[in-house]
């Protein structure tokens, strides 16, 4: 073989054997990148699908407890409502018509125990729609209100006539503000029955 001819082999061996060479890196590399690529998008995936799952179950979680929430609303509101309806026409009833016995305030008396015993009964969803405090200031009067009125059966049967006038106008008084914390209540307890917010969160 003549020395061109070696040359020329040499050359188009060389040109090949690179060709192929750079082939093969280039298909590697290109294997390689894709691989990573593919790894990478099935870690995002995997994370995704994570956040994903953690955020329906806090949806859900949630959703339960404002369904939660609804459920004991619509058992306790309506009950401290007629509660507090019944508590105040008791009251009324009272002021228009000044007990002779003790035995007349009995109403009276066993609606404020059952009032009492439902608001502590019911005090986290009262807390957490802020309706708490009007509802138990609203007791506290009525409470004064029986108070005044077993006052006021004392002083009539003894005869303490300056006593009782004085006594039946601190009873109308006391109903006076009982009639307005009345109507707060029970616009507030709509409102809560109405209301989306919660007790979740805020």
């Amino acid at each position: 073989m003549m020395l061109w001819e070696t040359i020329l082999v040499a050359i188009l061996t060389s040109s090949t054997t690179t060709g192929l060479l750079v082939a093969v890196v280039k298909a590697w590399m290109e294997s390689r990148i894709k691989l990573e690529q593919e790894r990478k998008l099935a870690t995002l995936k995997a994370e995704l699908d994570e956040r994903l799952v953690r955020l329906k179950a806090e949806q859900d979680r949630l959703s339960n407890e404002a369904n939660q929430l609804l459920q004991t609303r619509m058992q306790v509101f309506p009950k401290l409502s007629e509660l507090t309806y019944r508590m105040r026409n008791a009251a009324r009833d009272i002021r228009d018509h000044p007990p002779r016995n003790a035995r007349d305030l009995d109403s009276l008396s066993t609606l404020i125990k059952d009032f009492e015993a439902r608001t502590y009964e019911f005090r986290l969803p009262l807390d957490q729609g802020g309706v708490f405090p009007v509802v138990h200031e609203y007791k506290r009067y009525l409470q004064t209100f029986l108070l005044r009125a077993k006052e006021l059966v004392l002083s009539v049967s003894d005869g303490r006539d300056a006593e009782a006038a004085q006594l039946k106008q601190e009873i109308g008084d006391l109903y006076a503000e009982i009639d307005r914390l009345h109507q707060n209540i029970t616009a507030e307890l709509v409102g809560l029955l109405f209301s989306r917010s919660t007790a979740v969160g805020q």
